[in-house]
């Protein structure tokens, strides 16, 4: 007769190393087919917020995507000092507001109107333990009869300090908003008013349009302007501890370089691993420039419109409008810098 025996420790020791040696190749090909998962499903949500400012933009008579000094105009008498009780015309022939100019309530306006949902607005790869979803929007603050559009308590400030933003000279536009968090995670194109008057530039003045916006916030804009994206790091710097310690260098890719989705204007996406858009480049005296995406580039454009031709993208921490001084630096927010 045939005796069956068990394995040996030997065998069971070998057995378990080999098992060892195949996790040990798997777990990091799983890592990384995890990681390239989270950047396509990080894409798909940029992609998918683009396309719902879109279908805003088609039922918008400029054609243009949301705006909230225009969606929150200047009546007649405010401006003068009459207050909300001053003449107005829902929806047409109002001033742009533009201190309403900002991520904020860019975002919350879009939410406001259900073109999008808070959840998608946080990206699969965000680090930033501000952003955090909007677990409670007071969707009752769309009431355009009593003057109000979207909830003020939504926060797109990635420097955590929203309740500092000013943008409004009554107590709606965003006085409520909490510190310490920020409800998006994404960059969009700079969409503030163009009042201002600086050297060899446009000559400012109440109500001037923004080239950038009148060209690529639309629903026709060319497929060669970026409009939204994945954060970059301050004013698109490449080099230096500015760089090496953004946070936003640890959202797609190694964690040593900048990786990116970026959205066009033609609502097409492009995975890159540079500030450069690769289609778009900037007209200049010496021809055309690679243009930097986050990045206010004085050199990109002729000498009236010089300051509107580059793209630019990033989170609005407030617009400027008529008798504000301009200052680019304090346009955008960037995420605070990690130790």
């Amino acid at each position: 007769m045939h005796k069956s025996r068990g394995f040996t420790l030997v065998e069971l020791l070998v057995v378990i190393a080999i098992i060892a040696l195949l996790i040990g190749l798997l777990l990091p090909a799983l890592a990384k087919a995890r990681e390239s998962a989270r950047a396509t499903k990080d894409s798909s949500q940029i992609n998918q917020v683009h396309k719902a400012m879109l279908i805003y933009a088609n039922s918008n008579a400029d054609n243009q995507l949301p705006i909230p000094g225009k969606i929150r105009p200047w009546w007649s008498g405010e401006r003068a000092g009459g207050g909300p009780s001053g003449e107005g015309y829902p929806g047409r022939f109002g001033d742009e507001r533009g201190n309403m100019n900002n991520a904020s309530n860019l975002y919350s306006v879009a939410i406001a109107q259900e073109y999008l949902k808070p959840e998608i607005l946080i990206g699969p790869t965000e680090v930033n333990p501000i952003v955090k979803q909007d677990q409670d929007f007071d969707y009752t603050m769309y009431r355009p009869t009593s003057g109000t559009y979207w909830d003020p308590s939504f926060a797109a400030d990635i420097k955590g300090n929203g309740s500092s933003i000013q943008d409004d000279t009554d107590d709606w536009g965003g006085t409520e908003r909490p510190d310490d968090e920020c409800n998006a995670s994404y960059a969009h194109l700079a969409i503030h008013m163009n009042n201002i008057s600086v050297p060899g530039g446009p000559s400012g003045g109440n109500g001037q349009e923004n080239r950038r916006r009148t060209r690529f916030w639309v629903n026709y804009g060319a497929s060669t302007c970026p409009v939204m994206g994945t954060r970059g790091v301050q004013s698109g710097i490449t080099s230096g501890s500015r760089y090496e310690k953004s946070p936003t260098l640890q959202l797609l890719g190694p964690k040593q370089e900048w990786h990116g989705n970026l959205c066009f204007a033609d609502n097409h996406m492009e995975a890159v691993k540079t500030f450069y858009a690769s289609n778009y480049m900037c007209q200049s005296e010496g021809g055309n420039i690679p243009d930097n995406v986050f990045a206010f580039e004085m050199e990109c454009g002729d000498d009236d419109n010089f300051m509107e031709a580059d793209a630019w993208i990033g989170m609005c921490k407030n617009a400027f409008d008529a008798g504000n001084n301009f200052s680019v630096g304090s346009l955008m927010q960037y995420d605070d810098l990690n130790n």
